[in-house]
């Protein structure tokens, strides 16, 4: 993958990641505490720099994403 998708990849991550109610994101966090992924946290939440992660942890933070936009349209289309 060029760098330029690699970007691109990672600004979609952070904009669907800053979609993600408080209870995903508690698992966001835990993530990156398995991964030993550093962070920073204050009241406003946490906070990490996308540019540090390896690819396996971009996948995984992708794949939850991915997870949870299909949980809330199954769960809409319940409705």
């Amino acid at each position: 993958m060029s760098d330029d998708n690699n970007k691109i990849d990672k600004y979609k991550l952070k904009d669907d990641l800053s979609k993600l109610n408080s209870e995903q994101y508690i698992e966001v966090y835990r993530l990156l505490q398995e991964n030993n992924i550093s962070y920073n946290s204050n009241k406003n939440g946490i906070f990490f720099n996308l540019g540090n992660l390896n690819n396996s942890m971009i996948n995984k933070l992708k794949d939850y994403v991915i997870f949870c936009r299909d949980n809330k349209k199954m769960l809409s289309d319940d409705r």
